[in-house]
């Protein structure tokens, strides 16, 4: 059993794991400027916004029209409201304005992170036994 520990192939596997483990967790989207929600509708009024999306009912993503984009964040407590007034603002302004579904992940991609750990307990434990 320690001839198997002491082989280069367990730890090729071990950082294999860890990298594909890691790789599959990394968030690969662009980054975004932060707005605030004030700053986001002032900027609607002023026409520097081209698209809007909202997502999960609390989330705004958008692209000004120099194509910078931005993300804010809708508060639960004035959700409605501020819904009322990007709808307005966007319909002057003639502004893209989508709302999406909430994603749902699926049960695969939510249980990987745990599967991995536990073969690679499991990997060392029989290893180490």
């Amino acid at each position: 059993m320690k001839k198997i520990l002491k082989g280069s192939g367990v730890y090729l596997v071990l950082a294999l794991t860890i990298f594909l483990v890691y790789w599959l967790m990394w968030d690969n989207t662009e980054s975004k400027e932060d707005w605030s929600i004030s700053k986001t509708i002032i900027e609607i009024e002023k026409g520097t916004v081209s698209d809007i999306t909202i997502k999960d009912t609390a989330i705004i993503d958008g692209k000004t029209k120099d194509g910078k984009t931005f993300k804010a964040y809708m508060p639960f407590v004035l959700r409605d409201k501020i819904g009322e007034t990007l709808y307005a603002k966007a319909a002057q302004k003639k502004i893209n304005l989508v709302a999406q579904r909430p994603q749902q992940s699926s049960i695969l991609s939510d249980m990987l992170p745990m599967l991995f750990t536990v073969i690679i307990f499991a990997v060392l434990w029989f290893l180490a036994v």
